[in-house]
């Protein structure tokens, strides 16, 4: 990645922190950011999504695209998969 796409990269990003009026439009932005930058490292498509875990609830906030929400869901649903793994043991 070039200096010039890192600094576009950040801009974007900040726009993004600086406009976004909830949580859920925030999350919604930077998982579609995430899944731009990973597919343009990577040269392969990567869908990304967000769940929050709040007490004994996960839940499936936000994504790329609606196959990533709906993959992410079935995770949270089956209790099992890298993503509820992660939050399970905190750990990426």
């Amino acid at each position: 990645m070039t200096d010039s796409e890192l600094e576009e990269g950040f801009d974007r990003l900040n726009r993004l922190i600086t406009s976004t009026d909830d949580l859920k439009g925030f999350l919604q932005g930077m998982a579609g950011l995430a899944s731009e930058k990973l597919s343009q490292v990577t040269g392969t498509t990567i869908k990304c999504a967000v769940a929050l875990h709040r007490r004994k609830h996960r839940t499936t906030i936000a994504g790329s695209s609606d196959i990533a929400v709906w993959l992410d869901q079935i995770e949270q649903r089956l209790g099992e998969g890298p993503c509820v793994e992660a939050l399970r043991w905190d750990t990426p």
